[in-house]
C-alpha cells in the first residue's frame, strides 16, 4: 500500500507539471448573499458542467439551482444559500449560441401556404403539451407513471404511481384543492417535530362561498360547543357543511355538518408506568393490549402529571409511528413517581368500521341551540384482518360482554409446507401436546398462531432460530405456575359500536351572563354478535351552566373583572364517553379510583374569579362529586397570583376529603413560586407538595395508598435579547404508610443548567445539563446517579475559514430486541435476494443477502420490536467541520498560495447504547474500549475528504476515509457489521477534452453474528481503477475503465482476485434527454466456497471465471411534459445462461 500512494503521489505530481491550460472553462465569484438569477454566458452552457462551491468548500448539488439552457440564465434557490460568504461558479462553454436559429434558406419560401398547419401528431409542436388540464387560475403538480419490468429469470411485473396537486379555481366562485395519489403504502411521517406532513394524505375539496365538500382523507372534530361529545377522528369518507339564514327570525343563522365515512383507527388512551430517570422508549399498546400496532400520525396527545407536552427534538417527547414507541427527551426529567398519559388513534384493520357524525346549530339573538351526532360501529360481517370461521362467531355469540372469554384454538394441521414456521406435535415431561419447530417433512405438519397472554399465563416463549418467521418454544411449569407468556390461541376481537346524542341549549342574558344545558344518549355494544348483556348500553348524562363576568371598580390602569362559573353534572350509570371530557386527571383529582368503578354521578362546582389585566388573580373554588350514595368527595381550591414592581407570587392550594362508611381519605395539594427580578437577572423559589391520608373508620391506622412528598426548588437565571441561561436546584422526598405513620421512602436531588444563545460573533450554542441522585430508603432498590444532558454548537471563524457544527446528547432508557422476517414482493421490486444455500428449499434467515442485481431483488426486510426491553444508558454526537485555507491566507506568498489549495470536510455521526456503568462508557458514544457484550448498539458514520485544488477542473486529488459501525440487539443475539476504507482519488483534464481519473482503495469489512456464526467474515479489500474519458462536447462522452480488486477473509483462507474492464459511451442533450451504453468484463480468481453467503458477497453475486455485464438506459423527454424511461441490463457467467432484464416506463408531469 506504501508504494501504491508513492506512485500516486509521483503521477499527481507529474499530472500537475504537465497540466495546461483549457480554454472552455470559465469561472466567476459570487458575493453572498445570491440574488435571483445570473446571465452566466452569451454562448451555450451545458447545465451538467455547472459547479458551484459553496463558502465551506462543499459542492452544490442540483437542488440549489435551475439553469435555462435557451436564455443562459442561473436561477437561485435563494432558501438553500447561506446568506454571507462566497460562492465560486465554474462552467464550459461552446463557441456557439445553439438557441438561436442558423439557416441557409428562408424556409416561408417553401410552401408557405402550409406554415400554419397543425400536426397533432407533431412531437414538436409548439402548442401546451398538457392543455387538457389547463384552467386559468388553477395551480397543478405531479405526474402519473406507467411502468413494467421483464426478464428471462423473473416474472412480468407492472408498476404505477399517480401523484397530482391542484390548488385554485375552476371558476369565479369555485375553488378546488386536492391531493391525489394512488401509492397503496401508507407513508407515515417522523414523529421528531413539533410539525409534521401526512405525505399519504388524499383528498379534494371543493368550496363555494359558505358551502365546503371534503372527499378523501379527512378529520372531524367534535363541536367545541358540545359538553359531552368530545372525538377528534383520523377517516376516510365525505365530509359536507354549510352556514346560510333560514329566516326565522331577523339575521338567524344555521350551521350544518355531515359526514359518512370509515374509520381509520380507533381511539385509546393508556397510563405508562415510568421508570426512574428512563426516558424511553416506551411501548404503546392497543385497546385490546395489542403489542404490535401503528399510531396515526399526529393523533396523540402526551401528558405528565397532568401537563401537555410538545413533540419535537426541540422539545419533550419524539414518537415513532411504525412501532408506537414513544421517547422523551432530556428537556423532561422522567422519575419513578411521573404521571405519564397518552391519548392517540392507533390503525384498527379487524373490522371495516363506519364512521357517522353530524353537527347542527342554530343561532338566532340570545339564543342558541345545537344537535351533535356521533356512531362507530364496526361492520361485523367485514371482517378485514381476522377471517372468522363460523365457529369463532359463535363463540363470540355466547360470551356476551365478557369479551376476554372469545378466544379459539391456533393450531392448524394443514401439512408440511415451506411458506410458514410449521410445528411438530410431541409428548415431554408427561405433558402432552407440546408444540415443537421443525423442518421435518414427516412431522412439521401444524401451523401455529401465538398470541401474548402474559407473563406467566403462557407455556411458551419466543426464541432465538434461522426461521424465518417468529419461533415460540415450550417451557415446563413450576409447581403448576406456566413460565411462558405465549399461548397458541387466537385472540378474538369483537365488533363494537358506540355511539352518542347530544342536545344543547343556551340563552345569553346579557353580554356577560349565560345559561347553557346539555342532554346526552349514549350506546355501547362492545359485542354485536351478542345480543346478552345489552341491558346496560344505554346511559344517560344533563349538565347545566351558569357563566356571569362583569367589572367592578373604577381603576382604569388595573381593570378588575369577576367571573362566576356554576356548573351541574348527572350521569348514570350505564353513561360511556366517546373522548375524555374532563380534564386529564381528573379521576385523580376527586379520588375516584377509591370509588366503585360504576354508578350514578353527581357533580356540582361553583366557581369565582377576581382578576386583572396584570394577571394579578384571587380565585376560589368549591365543588362535590358523589357517585351513588355510598361515595362522595369534597374539594375546596384557593388560588393567588400577585404581582409587585419586580416581584411575582403564584400560590395554589386544594384540599379534598373523602369520607365513606369504611374509610376517610384527605388529599391536599399545593403549588407556590416567588420570583424577584432584579433587571435582566431572576431569583426565585418553588415550594410544591402532596399529601394524601387514608384511615380506617374504626382505627388509626394509615392504609397502604398513602403518601407524602414534598419538593423545593431554587433557581436563578439571566436573560436578553440575543441569550438566556438558568441554573437550580431542588431537593425533594417522598414518603409512604408504614401502619400508623408515614416513612421516607426516597430522596431525590436534581441540580441544572439551561443556557440557549449567541456567545460571541457567529457562534450559537444551547446547553441543557442535568445530575440526579436518588437514595432509596425502603426496599432493596439501590442508589442511583444519572447525568443527563444535550450541547448544540455551531458557528465559524475569520468569515468561513473553519465552519462547524455539532451536538451531543446523553441519556438512559430502554433498548427493544429486534426481529426481522423477509416477506416477498413483486419481482424486481425488493432489496434482498434469497439463496438456498442448504439445499433443503426452506427460506431461513442466513440465506437472505443484499441483492447484487435488480432481478434478484425480490424480498424486502421487515423489523418488528419485541417486549424484551433492556435497560440502556445511550449517548449520541452528530456534528460537521470544514476547513478552507484559502478564505484566510495571503495568495499573493508562496506558502499561502500552496495552502491555500487544500480544503477539508468532515460529517461525523455516533448514537451508542450500553449496558456498562464506566462512565466513560455511558457518555462517550464513540468509545468501546468496554466489555464487547455490554454493548448493546452502535450506529457510527465518519467521512472526511482531504482536497487538493478542489475548485480547480482541470487538476485535483482527493483523499477519502470513510468508517461505519452497524451494531444491533435481535432476538438471535448481536449481529455486528463495521466497515473502514480509505481512497485517493486523483483527476486531471488534458486539452481535446481528454480527462483522466485515478482511484486506489484500501478498506476492511466485518460481520459478526453471535447465532449465525458460519457468516462471519473480516474482508481486507484493496483495488486500483483508472479511467479515461473523451469528452469533445457537451453531448458526448466516451470513457474506458479498468480495475484491479484483492479480497480475503482473514478469518479463513477464501480470496477473491477481481480484474474489470469496460467501456462506457454517454449521449445527452438539455431538453431531450440521454442515453447511456456500457459493457464490462470481469475475470474473477476465487478458491472458497461459491454457494455461500460470503461466496455471494466476495463475487459480488457473480462467478468464478469470465464474466461479461452489459447495459443500456435511454430517458427520451416528449413535448414539454412526458418522459420515457428505458433501462436493460444483462450478464453472462461461465457455466449459467445469459440473464436479460428489461424496464419501461413513462411519466407525464402535470
Amino acid at each position: 500500500m506504501q508504494r501504491l500512494i508513492g506512485f500516486l503521489v509521483l503521477l499527481s505530481a507529474f499530472m500537475q507539471l504537465s497540466a495546461q491550460q483549457n480554454p472552455g472553462v470559465k469561472s466567476l465569484s459570487l458575493q453572498l448573499p445570491v440574488p435571483d438569477s445570473i446571465q452566466l454566458d452569451s454562448f451555450t452552457v451545458d447545465p451538467a458542467d455547472i459547479k458551484i462551491i459553496l463558502p465551506d468548500g462543499t459542492p452544490a448539488d442540483t437542488s440549489y439551482f435551475r439553469f435555462d439552457i435557451s436564455k443562459g440564465l442561473l436561477f437561485f434557490k435563494k432558501e438553500k444559500f447561506p446568506t454571507a460568504g462566497e460562492l465560486r461558479i465554474s462552467w464550459k462553454a461552446m463557441s456557439v449560441n445553439l438557441s438561436k436559429p442558423y439557416k441557409h434558406k428562408d424556409t416561408t419560401l417553401l410552401f408557405p401556404e402550409l406554415n400554419n398547419y397543425y400536426n397533432p401528431f407533431d412531437a414538436t409542436n409548439t402548442g401546451t403539451a398538457g392543455s387538457w388540464l389547463e384552467t386559468d387560475g388553477l395551480d397543478k403538480t405531479g405526474s402519473i407513471t406507467r411502468g413494467f419490468s421483464v426478464g428471462n429469470r423473473q416474472d412480468f411485473s407492472l408498476s404505477s404511481s399517480l401523484n397530482l396537486m391542484l390548488n385554485g379555481k375552476l371558476s369565479n366562485d369555485l375553488e378546488i384543492q386536492a391531493a391525489i395519489s394512488d401509492n397503496n403504502i401508507p407513508i407515515q411521517p417522523e414523529g421528531n417535530t413539533q410539525q409534521i406532513q401526512e405525505f399519504d394524505k388524499i383528498f379534494i375539496r371543493l368550496s363555494k362561498e359558505k358551502n365546503i365538500f371534503t372527499a378523501g382523507d379527512i378529520e372531524v372534530q367534535s363541536a367545541p360547543q358540545s359538553y359531552f361529545l368530545k372525538y377528534n377522528r383520523k377517516s376516510q369518507g365525505g365530509d359536507f357543511q354549510t352556514t346560510f339564514s333560514p329566516g326565522l327570525t331577523k339575521n338567524d343563522e344555521l350551521f350544518v355538518r355531515a359526514n359518512g365515512s370509515f374509520g381509520k383507527g380507533r381511539y385509546t388512551r393508556q397510563e405508562i408506568t415510568a421508570i426512574e430517570s428512563n426516558h424511553g422508549p416506551y411501548k404503546l399498546k392497543g385497546n385490546n393490549n395489542e403489542t404490535f400496532i401503528i399510531v396515526l400520525a399526529g393523533s396523540e396527545k402526551v401528558y405528565i402529571d397532568g401537563t401537555l407536552l410538545t413533540r419535537g427534538e426541540d422539545n419533550d417527547y419524539i414518537i415513532d409511528y411504525n412501532t408506537a414507541e414513544l421517547t422523551f427527551t432530556t428537556k423532561v426529567i422522567i422519575t419513578s413517581k411521573s404521571r405519564i398519559s397518552v391519548e392517540f388513534e392507533y390503525s384498527d384493520k379487524n373490522y371495516s368500521r363506519s364512521l357517522i357524525t353530524s353537527e347542527v346549530g342554530y343561532k338566532s339573538g340570545k339564543f342558541t341551540t345545537g344537535l351533535s351526532l356521533y356512531s362507530e360501529s364496526d361492520l361485523k360481517n367485514q371482517s378485514v384482518q381476522q377471517d372468522l370461521s363460523d365457529e369463532q362467531k359463535m363463540i363470540m355469540s355466547l360470551v356476551g360482554d365478557s369479551i376476554q372469554n372469545a378466544y379459539s384454538l391456533g393450531i392448524d394441521s394443514i401439512g408440511f409446507t415451506t411458506e410458514r414456521v410449521m410445528y411438530a406435535m410431541v409428548d415431554t415431561l408427561g405433558y402432552d401436546s407440546v408444540f415443537v419447530y421443525s423442518t421435518s417433512t414427516d412431522s412439521a405438519l401444524y401451523a401455529l398462531t401465538f398470541s401474548y397472554v402474559g407473563k406467566n399465563n403462557g407455556n411458551y416463549v419466543q426464541t432465538g432460530s434461522s426461521a424465518n418467521g417468529r419461533v415460540f418454544k415450550w417451557v415446563s411449569p413450576i409447581a403448576g405456575i406456566p413460565q411462558g407468556e405465549y399461548e397458541p390461541v387466537i385472540i378474538l376481537i369483537t365488533p363494537k359500536k358506540t355511539e352518542m346524542y347530544a342536545f344543547r341549549a343556551g340563552y345569553d342574558f346579557s353580554k356577560n351572563t349565560s345559561l347553557h344545558a346539555e342532554y346526552a344518549i349514549s350506546n355501547k355494544d362492545i359485542n354485536l354478535f351478542s345480543s346478552l348483556n345489552d341491558a346496560d348500553n344505554a346511559g344517560h348524562a344533563l349538565t347545566l351552566n351558569f357563566r356571569s363576568h362583569q367589572e367592578i371598580g373604577n381603576d382604569t390602569v388595573k381593570k378588575w373583572m369577576l367571573a362566576t362559573n356554576i356548573r351541574t353534572e348527572i350521569t348514570d350509570r350505564n353513561f360511556n364517553e366517546i373522548d375524555r371530557f374532563r380534564s386529564i386527571e381528573f379521576a385523580r383529582d376527586w379520588n375516584l379510583d377509591l370509588m366503585e368503578k360504576r354508578g350514578n354521578t353527581y357533580f356540582g362546582l361553583a366557581d369565582i374569579v377576581l382578576q386583572n389585566s396584570k394577571s394579578e388573580k384571587i380565585r376560589l373554588s368549591t365543588g362535590a362529586f358523589m357517585r351513588d350514595s355510598k361515595n362522595a368527595s369534597y374539594q375546596n381550591l384557593l388560588q393567588i397570583n400577585k404581582n409587585w414592581k419586580n416581584t411575582i407570587l403564584r400560590s395554589t392550594a386544594v384540599y379534598l376529603a373523602s369520607p365513606t362508611s369504611n374509610r376517610n381519605t384527605d388529599f391536599f395539594q399545593y403549588q407556590n413560586k416567588l420570583e424577584q427580578k432584579f433587571g435582566k437577572f431572576a431569583l426565585g423559589a418553588e415550594a410544591n407538595g402532596e399529601s394524601k391520608q387514608m384511615h380506617s373508620a374504626d382505627s388509626n391506622l394509615l392504609n397502604a395508598g398513602s403518601f407524602n412528598w414534598w419538593l423545593t426548588k431554587f433557581y436563578t437565571g439571566y436573560a436578553d435579547s440575543s441569550r438566556s441561561a438558568k441554573v437550580y436546584y431542588q431537593y425533594r422526598e417522598d414518603k409512604v404508610a408504614d401502619s400508623l405513620q408515614l416513612v421516607p421512602q426516597s430522596y431525590m436531588t436534581d441540580i441544572g443548567f439551561e443556557s440557549t444563545g449567541q456567545i460571541a460573533e457567529n457562534n450559537q450554542i444551547l446547553l441543557r445539563a442535568i445530575y440526579r441522585e436518588v437514595i432509596y430508603k425502603t426496599g432493596t432498590t439501590p442508589n442511583e446517579e444519572f447525568l443527563l444532558g444535550r450541547l448544540e454548537y455551531s458557528g465559524r471563524i475569520k468569515k468561513r475559514f473553519m465552519v462547524f457544527g455539532a451536538s451531543y446528547e446523553a441519556g438512559s432508557g430502554m433498548e427493544a430486541k429486534k426481529e426481522f422476517s423477509y416477506l416477498e414482493v413483486a419481482p424486481g421490486q425488493g432489496v434482498y435476494t434469497w439463496n438456498d444455500y442448504n439445499g433443503n428449499s426452506i427460506r431461513e434467515l442466513n440465506e437472505f443477502e443484499a441483492a447484487a442485481f435488480s432481478d434478484e431483488a425480490n424480498f424486502i426486510r421487515i423489523y418488528t420490536p419485541t417486549n424484551d426491553y433492556i435497560r440502556v444508558f445511550s449517548s449520541q454526537l452528530n456534528g460537521n467541520f470544514a476547513v478552507t485555507p484559502a478564505d484566510i491566507l495571503k495568495k499573493e506568498k508562496f506558502m499561502g498560495k500552496q495552502i491555500s489549495k487544500f480544503s477539508n470536510r468532515s460529517a461525523f455521526s455516533y448514537d451508542k447504547k450500553t449496558s456498562s456503568e464506566i462512565a466513560s462508557e455511558m457518555y462517550l458514544p464513540f468509545t468501546t474500549k468496554g466489555e464487547d457484550s455490554l454493548l448493546v448498539t452502535q450506529n457510527a458514520t465518519w467521512r472526511n475528504v482531504l482536497t487538493f485544488k478542489a475548485n480547480d477542473s482541470r487538476f485535483s486529488i482527493n483523499w477519502i476515509n470513510t468508517s461505519n459501525r452497524a451494531r444491533g440487539l435481535f432476538t438471535n443475539g448481536i449481529e455486528d457489521r463495521q466497515g473502514q476504507q480509505d481512497e485517493i482519488k486523483i483527476s486531471k483534464s488534458f486539452v481535446n477534452s481528454w480527462v483522466t481519473e485515478l482511484s486506489a482503495i484500501s478498506g476492511v469489512r466485518d460481520f459478526t453474528s453471535e447465532y449465525f456464526t458460519s457468516n462471519n467474515y473480516s474482508i481486507e479489500e484493496t483495488g486500483i481503477k483508472p479511467s479515461l474519458s473523451w469528452q469533445p462536447g457537451t453531448t458526448f462522452r466516451w470513457t474506458m475503465l479498468f480495475q484491479y480488486s484483492e479480497k480475503n477473509n482473514v478469518l479463513s483462507v477464501e480470496k477473491a482476485i477481481v480484474r474489470k474492464a469496460g467501456t462506457e459511451l454517454k449521449f445527452s442533450k438539455s431538453g431531450k434527454g440521454l442515453a447511456m451504453l456500457q459493457f464490462n468484463m470481469l475475470q474473477i480468481s476465487y478458491g472458497g466456497e461459491t454457494n455461500s453467503s460470503l461466496g455471494y458477497i466476495m463475487l459480488e453475486g457473480l462467478q468464478p471465471g469470465r464474466n461479461f455485464t452489459w447495459g443500456l438506459s435511454i430517458q427520451r423527454t416528449l413535448g414539454s411534459n412526458m418522459q420515457l424511461n428505458f433501462i436493460y441490463d444483462g450478464r453472462a457467467s461461465e457455466g449459467n445462461p445469459v440473464v436479460h432484464t428489461g424496464n419501461v416506463q413513462v411519466r407525464v408531469f402535470f
